[in-house]
């Protein structure tokens, strides 16, 4: 008594084989693409770079930009 064993059975081999032709793909397709002229930055959790964590600092407001902002509070306030 003989059994007929699938081929998709683990540990079996199957006797009938297909070849297929493939295409050979041109040169520029195995080349990475380019690269952007600047890169993205993006947050990284796993960074251990601490001057990547600061942020830029600000400019300070100075004592005329207060003064400024001051006035404008004022005419903003009388004008309603």
């Amino acid at each position: 008594m003989t059994t007929e064993r699938q081929a998709d059975e683990p540990g079996t081999a199957d006797s009938c084989v297909d070849t297929v032709r493939i295409r050979v793909l041109p040169e520029s397709a195995s080349q990475p693409p380019p690269h952007p002229e600047t890169p993205v930055q993006s947050f990284d959790p796993y960074s251990t770079d601490l001057a990547a964590l600061t942020a830029p600092a600000k400019p300070r407001r100075t004592l005329d930009d207060m003064r400024r902002l001051s006035e404008a509070i004022v005419r903003n306030r009388l004008a309603k």
